[in-house]
């Protein structure tokens, strides 16, 4: 998780309830993403021991959970991750331990008999510039790097204009201005648009005028062949003042991006339909050991895709494995920003673990709508106690609720924040010290998490949102 959330608002203490008979669920329709599948190095016993990524676990036998089959599962999968990470690095973003943990995920949801894609996305969230000169005449400006544009690591001096219209948005607008850097105001229509015609058009370069108060536009899922920097509204009103002057501009920069590229994983039912899809996911990658952030969501969703699979309840889901979760919940906005309203219609509801093995935590829910209804119905129908939380920052469910309208539930037991003594007696807890004192630190190891305390909560977890994903997916 990339920020802490505050374990706050109404606390609820579920006991002496007992479970209510499970319920068939009825068979439900999904869609599968436009992504064309990607097989996963599947290890074999040739691999040499050292460079080896351990194999999926047996296939789970059909039938009932208890919360020791529940935690020792979700166990086995965090183990095995844990290995590939002390062989092969920290799973980070674009580093050497992610790729080989990507598909050991891979290879066991497709055993479990899932149908596995990868999608691949560019980081366009530009912070910041190194070497940036931007000069118009004898005007010396100080520019900003929009997301999406390229470098220009030598500066570059070309003439400056104007497209024919002001925002740039009507056919024609840049015919004149190969070879120009184009000065334009922002909106109007879409960047992408704008972009599309300039680089037909062989500019060399942009310079947008940022709109009072608000920040520019940006380029999402790709990346301009030019430099694009965006100007504050007193400089722009100078340079807008320009036209019709023969100019030129000297301009350069050295664009720095969070992230370059990431890998965000989906496996989908087979049969799935076009409507009525719960999503369950999880982020693979970490700043840290990562055992319990987020080793311990991604080995939830793999021991409860798996039990869904054999039981013949899958229909309906699809898993998404979020990268980049760390810089900024950056794979599940690119998800986001790539989905068409026609696509976001077909998801019913979604599901989110986050750090669900804090050594010292609580069994923490968040949401809205009939997703978070769905588990603390299950909740008081187990007798499992639960907490209300307060999500502060960000996670993978916060896009997919934002942009998409999509109901959403996550499952948090809690980060760096301090047990309360109600806190305490609810959940057996030590009061006064902090739910995960390795949040984000070396120390976040699978020794670290494996205690009988963690395990006793984590089959609760599961043995919820087992009834929960159920549920969800009987009345998708």
């Amino acid at each position: 998780m990339r920020r802490l959330p505050a374990l706050a608002l109404a606390c609820l203490a579920i006991t002496g309830c007992t479970a209510a008979p499970e319920e068939q669920p009825t068979a439900s329709t999904g869609w599968s993403l436009p992504s064309a599948p990607v097989s996963a190095a599947v290890p074999t016993a040739t691999v040499a021991p050292e460079t080896a990524s351990p194999s999926a676990p047996p296939p789970v036998t059909p039938g009932p959970l208890t919360t020791a089959d529940d935690s020792a599962r979700a166990f086995d999968h965090l183990t095995n991750l844990s290995a590939i990470a002390e062989r092969h690095g920290t799973r980070t973003t674009g580093g050497d331990g992610y790729p080989p943990a990507l598909d050991y995920v891979d290879l066991t949801l497709r055993q479990a008999g899932f149908e596995t894609t990868r999608e691949t996305f560019l980081s366009n969230e530009a912070v910041g510039a190194s070497d940036l000169v931007l000069e118009i005449g004898d005007l010396d400006l100080s520019g900003t790097p929009l997301g999406g544009s390229a470098s220009q690591a030598e500066p570059i001096t070309a003439p400056l204009g104007f497209p024919a219209t002001p925002q740039g948005c009507s056919p024609g607008d840049f015919d004149a201005l190969a070879s120009s850097v184009v000065f334009l105001e922002d909106g109007g229509c879409p960047l992408e648009q704008k972009v599309a015609a300039m680089t037909k058009a062989g500019v060399a370069g942009v310079i947008v005028a940022e709109p009072e108060g608000q920040a520019p536009q940006w380029l999402r899922a790709t990346r301009a062949d030019f430099l694009m920097l965006s100007l504050d509204a007193e400089q722009a009103a100078r340079v807008k003042a320009m036209r019709g002057e023969a100019k030129q501009v000297r301009m350069g920069a050295r664009v720095r991006y969070e992230v370059d590229e990431g890998v965000n994983l989906f496996a989908t039912w087979p049969g799935t339909g076009d409507a009525g899809v719960v999503m369950m996911g999880a982020h693979l990658d970490a700043i840290s050991p990562g055992a319990n952030d987020n080793g311990s969501g991604v080995a939830t969703v793999l021991a409860l895709a798996e039990r869904l699979a054999a039981n013949g309840k899958a229909e309906g889901l699809q898993v998404a494995i979020w990268d980049a979760e760390e810089p900024g919940a950056l794979g599940s906005i690119s998800f986001a920003d790539s989905r068409t309203p026609e696509q976001w219609s077909r998801i019913s509801s979604y599901v989110n673990f986050d750090m669900v093995a804090s050594p010292n935590g609580v069994l923490g829910l968040f949401g809205n709508g009939a997703a978070l209804n769905s588990f603390e119905e299950a909740g008081k129908r187990l007798g499992i106690a639960y907490e209300l939380i307060e999500l502060v920052g960000m996670t993978d469910s916060e896009p997919i609720r934002i942009v998409g309208g999509v109901d959403v539930v996550g499952v948090h037991t809690g980060s760096v924040q301090e047990i309360t003594a109600d806190q305490a007696r609810r959940f057996g807890s030590i009061e006064g010290e902090a739910a995960d004192r390795c949040y984000h630190m070396y120390c976040d190891t699978l020794a670290t998490v494996n205690t009988p305390a963690v395990r006793q909560r984590w089959g609760q977890i599961a043995r919820l949102s087992l009834a929960g994903v159920e549920d969800l997916l009987a009345n998708s």
